[in-house]
């Protein structure tokens, strides 16, 4: 497994070298920066030059999909400043910011300009259709014997005993148009354990009451606190 590991990161990087300059950082489940044998995402950063202070930022899954693709400009090159661009004062994101889902569809796609968001992202569901984070009528949990669907989680995640934590785990969710959890995401979590059993039980989860607009089922995505006890 390690050497299949090793093959596509190599593979990934010699699609990017092209007479550019390439950093690599690996980041954990929660795009935090890690150890290689402990990563989740891959990310490279280019430079056209050591003078360029336009750099693109790429994200790839382990199977060396891509994950994402952002522009940044930046004064003055760190590689530290790009384990967490976004949160960057420094760094001004430009152009077109895309992210994709492992299937390789599309996720969603924001314009930006020098560090200002130009408008609401585009947002799509995994089987290219639109995804709403406000519709008319939101989702519904509701089944028999949770008061919840954070009690849901809890009752049904299974942590061992090495690696209990209290805290939030941030999740993020789609429910599709008939109701199902389509796709769960980890925005913000705990340990790689619990946030993984998480998003396991997550996509287990019984069926919701559909989100509507106009009238219609759409697809709603969803970030919720789960509050690990």
């Amino acid at each position: 497994m390690k050497k299949i590991v090793t093959f596509i990161i190599l593979t990934i990087i010699s699609f990017c070298l092209n007479a550019q300059i390439v950093d690599t950082i690996y980041l954990d489940l929660n795009k935090k920066g890690a150890e290689q044998q402990n990563y989740e995402f891959l990310r490279l950063v280019e430079r056209e030059s050591v003078d360029d202070n336009t750099v693109e930022v790429k994200d790839y899954f382990k199977s060396g999909k891509i994950e994402s693709h952002s522009t940044y400009i930046t004064q003055e090159y760190n590689k530290l400043q790009f384990i967490s661009p976004t949160r960057n004062k420094s760094l001004l994101v430009d152009g077109t910011r895309k992210s994709w889902y492992e299937n390789g569809q599309l996720r969603f796609v924001q314009e930006c300009r020098k560090g200002e968001y130009l408008g609401f992202p585009k947002q799509y569901a995994q089987n290219g259709e639109d995804l709403f984070s406000v519709a008319q009528e939101m989702p519904q949990f509701s089944v028999k014997g949770y008061n919840s669907f954070g009690s849901y989680i809890l009752k049904n995640i299974n942590i061992p005993k090495s690696a209990r934590e209290k805290g939030n785990v941030m999740l993020t969710i789609i429910i599709d148009k008939n109701g199902n959890i389509s796709y769960a995401r980890i925005l913000k979590g705990i340990n790689t354990t619990i946030d993984n059993e998480v998003k396991r039980v997550a996509l287990l989860s019984p069926q919701w009451k559909s989100g509507k607009l106009d009238g219609k089922n759409v697809h709603i995505t969803m970030t919720l606190p789960i509050m690990i006890k």
